[in-house]
């Protein structure tokens, strides 16, 4: 009613010299942004300074660049300063070279020249650029910078100027004039602050109301709703590692604690969609005062402030810094990490740690540690050989194999990629580094476990990544498939990724799928009995029209066709690299056959399917294409010879007398064994050598430097035999080795 009764004064006797409370008449500021053109006629000094301010946090910045007239000379950096009033600490960060000073700031700054960096800035203490704290003349209504504005005189004790230190002043104010303002009746509006003229006042001789500092705002914004501004002091922090380094006084260095925040309950308005409104936007904002209240430090010192919920919870994840090695001048003891993550706990557990937000309160139930940001590179991809499958999503229950912590999303997919205990086909990741494990694939994920419980769950910044395994296929035409009757099927497939699986992993022991269709449910007939993935035993050279019937089946039937349809058939050429322009030598130790190739189909594929399935896994090493060209047909020859592709010593010699240069022919040298296991000259030269590739579970041996897989099983048959127990080992082969981009199938053979 005060604001009211004064605005209303106001206008009605503009012309009469009306005072007014400016504490009453202005409502506070809560956050500000401005650009703020500071001008000092003495001087002919005249610098801009963009300003950031966030009452509730306590914290102000300034970007600005030095005109060449200021200390150091002859530069235009760029600076970013932050000043902590919980702390007295004040961050300089040049932006151009990556440097930063940390000091204290007082009422002893530099009041010698007007050129100081730090007496510049404290003369733009939010304080005095934003706040209107006493009595205010109205004088006329005006133009300040051709805007129509309302004109103040005022008078105010302990503004600090810059050579003159903390004195009265007099000062004209300009602000947005109330007829250009929405008026709230009975609320008090903001001060949106056109300009300030400060003339000294301090019983000087000289002393007048000539402006000595001019203050121009521009791009004036207060937000209606609270924004979350950014108030980032990483560049600041120590480079050095905790393990090598100290603070003053034989302390060890500190080092960042990472912590999550779980509160029961979620967010009224809190869905599964890209973005944030409001609600989510107070909450993370209160959380982080909350976060630095409970903890005993200052906001500045927790950055990411990261938000997600589920269906039961919201988490709030943030990194805490370490303490500043410069003492602050006022405010908040700066205590360290150790002891702010310990008085945070105990909050916690005391139920001490509160957030109100969309008109819900959150209360904290538990405080993790095993959490990180700063390894969860927002939009960074998993390795080539995963595909998102379900965003938004997790994985629970029965479906978790293992759980890893503090891993990016291409950490965790490669480290999906690379296990050893299982066959890993699935992996969560979420945007505060944990990373979820899976043995299953895609929609394997989607069928409940024996007890009905799913093993999927909803959560706002996970997403689940399946294996690809297309990749181990070539589609032979966009629509044809077989007629012949499947080995089986895999009705509950939802995708073409899973059904590849299927083929590549298949769940009855003894069957061999070398082909695949996949159909999607859309296209498929109403009350069809044909399932949207069918595995078949047969490859496509089987189903060739040129080959004879196998098991009763049409000579033609890949010429059958249903629309949307894909045919796959496995391509067991990924396994060798090339060399082009080559051949093998024609020398003794070759023992080769040629088979004969149809034009019309990529020859590398057949060749190596012979290869393999003539000479066995272990002893085909390598394969010759040559095109003929009389009788328009390609030549294959497979070999026992192993052909090396690396650097090593003496690689390029053994290369060099087990091939020869021809421009007609290429070379295929096999690097990967079915299971996934390196082809290596001791491999290929002693075939009885156990591979040791990635394995399932059931059939993991720990292998020690210097043995193979073999040399331990018979060890520790021996001592199976010693103690009196026969026991049969069984390895199953099930999981590929691969880099990223060339990964191969695994089967069971």
């Amino acid at each position: 009613m005060a604001s009211l009764l004064n605005t209303l004064m106001v206008l009605m006797n503009y012309a009469g010299g009306q005072q007014v409370n400016g504490v009453t008449y202005f409502t506070p500021l809560d956050q500000v942004t401005a650009k703020v053109e500071l001008v000092i006629p003495a001087e002919n000094l005249v610098e801009e300074f963009h300003v950031t301010y966030d009452r509730a946090l306590n914290l102000v910045k300034y970007e600005y660049s030095l005109d060449p007239k200021v200390p150091p000379f002859k530069t235009a950096h760029t600076f970013k300063s932050i000043c902590d009033y919980n702390t007295g600490l004040a961050y300089h960060m040049d932006q151009s070279t990556g440097t930063c000073v940390v000091n204290a700031f007082d009422g002893n700054a530099d009041n010698s020249t007007t050129t100081s960096t730090r007496s510049l800035l404290k003369m733009l203490a939010p304080e005095q650029l934003f706040s209107v704290k006493s009595m205010m003349k109205f004088i006329n209504k005006d133009k300040a910078r051709g805007i129509n504005s309302d004109s103040w005189s005022l008078d105010v004790s302990n503004f600090y100027i810059s050579g003159y230190g903390a004195v009265k002043t007099r000062q004209t104010l300009h602000t947005l004039s109330l007829n250009t303002t929405k008026f709230y009746r009975g609320t008090a509006r903001p001060a949106i602050i056109l300009q300030r003229s400060i003339a000294v006042l301090d019983g000087r001789a000289n002393a007048s109301t000539t402006p000595v500092v001019v203050l121009n705002y521009f791009d004036f914004f207060s937000p209606a709703t609270p924004q979350i501004f950014d108030f980032n002091i990483l560049s600041c922090q120590p480079s050095t590692s905790p393990a090598t380094s100290s603070r003053g006084g034989g302390q060890a260095a500190e080092a960042r604690e990472e912590i999550q925040l779980k509160f029961s309950g979620r967010l009224p308005a809190a869905g599964y969609s890209e973005g944030e409104g409001v609600e989510v936007t107070t909450f993370r904002r209160q959380a982080w005062m909350e976060f630095a209240r409970a903890a005993g430090v200052s906001p500045l010192r927790s950055i990411g402030n990261f938000w997600s919920h589920d269906d039961w919870n919201t988490y709030f994840t943030t990194v805490l810094l370490p303490s500043s090695p410069a003492n602050g001048s006022a405010g908040t003891a700066v205590q360290r990490t150790a002891d702010a993550v310990e008085e945070l706990s105990e909050a916690v557990e005391a139920g001490g740690v509160t957030v109100v937000s969309g008109g819900v309160t959150l209360v904290a139930v538990d405080l993790r540690r095993n959490v990180s940001l700063m390894s969860s590179t927002k939009g960074e991809k998993a390795v080539d050989v995963f595909a998102v499958y379900k965003a938004h999503t997790t994985i629970v229950g029965m479906g978790v194999r293992a759980t890893v912590q503090k891993l990016s999303t291409k950490q965790c997919t490669e480290r999906c990629h690379r296990e050893n205990s299982f066959v890993c086909q699935s992996a969560a990741t979420c945007g505060y580094g944990d990373c979820i494990l899976s043995a299953l694939h895609g929609d394997e994920l989607l069928k409940p476990s024996e007890s009905g419980a799913s093993l999927l769950a909803n959560h706002s910044h996970c997403a689940v990544w399946s294996r690809v395994w297309t990749n181990e296929y070539v589609r032979v035409t966009a629509s044809v498939f077989p007629e012949m009757e499947p080995e089986m099927t895999a009705d509950f497939a939802e995708k073409e990724e899973t059904c590849a699986k299927q083929c590549s992993f298949p769940s009855e022991e003894g069957t061999d799928c070398e082909s695949f269709t996949w159909c999607p449910r859309a296209s498929l007939t109403p009350g069809t009995k044909r399932s949207p993935c069918s595995l078949y035993k047969h490859h496509v050279f089987d189903l060739s029209p040129a080959t004879a019937p196998v098991d009763g089946a049409s000579t033609d039937v890949l010429t059958n066709s249903q629309t949307l349809c894909h045919y796959y058939t496995r391509n067991y050429l990924i396994d060798f690299e090339v060399l082009e322009n080559t051949a093998l030598a024609d020398q003794q130790l070759f023992e080769t056959m040629d088979v004969e190739i149809r034009q019309d189909f990529n020859g590398g594929w057949l060749c190596a399917k012979a290869c393999i399935e003539k000479l066995g896994d272990e002893n085909c090493h390598s394969i010759e294409i040559c095109r003929d060209d009389e009788s328009y047909k390609n030549r294959c020859r497979i070999s026992a010879a192993f052909v090396p592709l690396g650097k090593r010593d003496g690689a390029a010699s053994d290369r060099l007398n087990l091939t020869l240069p021809q421009s007609d022919c290429r070379v295929h040298s096999r690097v990967r064994y079915l299971d996934g296991s390196p082809v290596t000259q001791r491999t290929a030269s002693n075939p009885k050598v156990s591979k040791v590739g990635k394995r399932s579970e059931l059939s993991a041996i720990s292998v020690v430097d210097g043995y193979t897989g073999g040399e331990m099983a018979a060890m520790a048959l021996g001592m199976v035999v010693i103690g009196g127990v026969v026991v049969a080992l069984m390895l199953i082969v099930s999981k590929r080795a691969l880099p990223a981009a060339d990964v191969a199938f695994a089967r069971f053979r």
